[in-house]
């Protein structure tokens, strides 16, 4: 009777190994796909900011152009104001 006690406990013990055993590996493999798609956005943000960059760069470019030039614009001394 006392070996079949042990042996009961033994079962229930390995039960609770093996379902920890799966607990972990359930847990792990789900963090693995989370860590997977969380890399991927990434990847994907660096390349969009890259082609975005790639595109703004020749409108940078046009800002260099523009510099030590101005514009000057005068108001027609003709017009009255009618708003007094």
């Amino acid at each position: 009777m006392k070996h079949y006690i042990v042996n009961i406990c033994q079962a229930v013990i390995m039960a609770g190994v093996v379902a920890w055993m799966v607990t972990v590996l359930y847990i792990g493999f789900n963090v693995l796909d989370t860590l997977d798609y969380m890399a991927e956005s990434s990847d994907y943000e660096i390349q969009l900011l890259d082609l975005i960059y790639g595109e703004l760069e020749p409108v940078g470019d046009l800002g260099l152009i523009s510099r030590g030039r101005s514009f000057h614009c005068t108001v027609d001394y003709g017009l009255t104001n009618t708003y007094n």
